[in-house]
């Protein structure tokens, strides 16, 4: 019982003040109003930790832009190197303000700029692939019927960032995965596509109210 009032002790203090959301949406809007500099009709989305509620103090904001002029750069090469020339040209825009570095990292599957804010934040942005705000969708959806999630992800947020395994360019852990990690655990099931072996090890749902109860901390 003292383990598991730590825990939503531990959850209520990560909870964003309105200044820290305020903070949050006006970079959002300046990397939409930077975009548009460009793109007329570009929008600026976030999801992520930070646009589901589980975002720690450290977190990093996830955007994406979208634009009738955007796609996927995942569909072909050529649509890959259209986005990563874009990224270039918004890259030099975001400096000095709103963002003190843009550096675009064009040689992932995914291409992204790593942004670090005037306001202090950290900021990846990605071009035309909607598949992150779906997930956000089906992740706050999912947590609403389950208010164990939040507190358990954010105690293995912070404990995979103290030994350092919490980037995915190095071997670590995503948000996202955390989130799965606890999904199967606590509410036996999976948010998205599933698999034999995920549905195999789901767990059958502990009591919403007892975060630290049953087989959790031993099961991974």
């Amino acid at each position: 019982d003292a383990l598991h009032d730590e825990i939503h002790h531990f959850a209520e203090c990560l909870q964003p003040t309105p200044a820290d959301e305020h903070r949050v949406q006006m970079c959002l809007h300046a990397i939409q109003e930077t975009a548009r500099e460009l793109l007329s009709d570009a929008s600026a989305h976030l999801f992520g930790s930070q646009a589901v509620g589980l975002s720690t103090p450290t977190s990093d904001m996830d955007v994406v832009l979208l634009s009738s002029s955007l796609r996927d750069s995942t569909a072909s090469a050529s649509v890959k190197q259209d986005n990563v020339d874009f990224m270039y040209s918004l890259s030099e825009r975001l400096c000095p303000s709103p963002c003190l570095s843009a550096d675009v990292i064009a040689h992932t599957h995914i291409p992204i700029i790593k942004c670090f804010m005037t306001s202090g934040h950290k900021c990846d942005i990605s071009i035309g692939i909607e598949g992150g705000l779906a997930s956000a969708r089906a992740m706050k959806e999912r947590m609403s019927s389950a208010s164990e999630i939040r507190p358990l992800v954010l105690v293995i947020k912070q404990l995979l960032k103290d030994g350092a395994l919490n980037e995915v360019y190095t071997g670590g852990l995503s948000s996202y995965g955390v989130f799965h990690l606890v999904l199967a655990a606590t509410a036996g099931g999976s948010c998205g596509r599933s698999s034999p072996q995920a549905e195999a090890a789901a767990l059958p749902p502990q009591h919403p109210k007892k975060v630290t109860g049953g087989e959790f901390p031993y099961f991974f």
